[in-house]
């Protein structure tokens, strides 16, 4: 073993790995027929056609939103303006309802138009229908019955009376 030491401790060792080595880099140019196409940012034509698409329809999204907010607006408006117009015809109607209903209006009409006038006292007869109410009891002879019949029958008279 100890001849194989020395042995190895005689071994070079090897520097030039060491060294600084100069390596030439060649740069090899590869042509390429088609190249790949880039528009925006290094992004394919295709994705940028469905950004451009995407970005279009919410534009378009949003421009058809406000449209139907200010149609429905509007709307709004024409329906708030003819609920307006109503309740002032309601109001109308309520007083010319109001005055023709009244005593007075009535008058007018039944001396206007059907020629009627007011009674006066003189014109004022009373009639008598029924001149004195009599009721007329049919005497039962009481001669026939008992004791007891007699005595309910006369209290009965009494009460008639």
């Amino acid at each position: 073993m100890a001849g194989d030491r020395q042995h190895n401790s005689a071994v070079a060792y090897d520097l030039s790995r060491f060294e600084e080595h100069s390596e030439r880099r060649t740069l090899r140019v590869v042509k390429n027929n088609r190249p790949a196409p880039s528009l925006l940012f290094g992004l394919s034509p295709l994705a940028v056609i469905f950004t451009a698409v995407i970005v279009v329809s919410i534009t378009a999204l949003f421009i058809y939103n406000n449209v139907m907010l200010t149609e429905i607006g509007a709307q709004i408006s024409v329906a708030n303006q003819q609920y307006a117009e109503l309740e002032s015809e309601n109001v109308r109607l309520k007083a010319s309802l109001d005055n023709k209903m009244s005593t007075k209006s009535i008058e007018e009409a039944a001396e206007d138009r059907l020629g009627l006038v007011k009674m006066d006292r003189n014109q004022i007869e009373y009639i008598n229908l029924a001149p004195n109410d009599v009721v007329e009891v049919a005497q039962k002879d009481l001669a026939d019955g008992n004791l007891l019949e007699r005595t309910v029958a006369k209290i009965k008279e009494y009460l008639n009376h």
